[in-house]
């Protein structure tokens, strides 16, 4: 298929990068609270236990920080 140009820099626009305090920042500063969110976390990364490691930051750290601030 054809790629459109378009939807990859929608993609990269939509995209949350950095550490865990710039993630969660972003969230807070781009998400309602009730939004939820879909994540990919081998977009551009293709190293499995990368991944992993990744996604279980986001869980351990990423989200207690969101829910934190905002008194849940």
């Amino acid at each position: 298929g054809t790629i459109d140009p378009s939807k990859v820099s929608n993609a990269a626009n939509n995209a949350l990068i950095g550490n865990v305090e710039e993630v969660a920042q972003q969230i807070l500063d781009r998400f309602h609270p009730e939004d939820r969110i879909m994540a990919w976390f081998d977009f551009f990364n293709h190293d499995s236990d990368r991944v992993c490691r990744d996604m279980t930051a986001y869980m351990e750290q990423v989200v207690p920080l969101v829910e934190s601030t905002l008194g849940k």
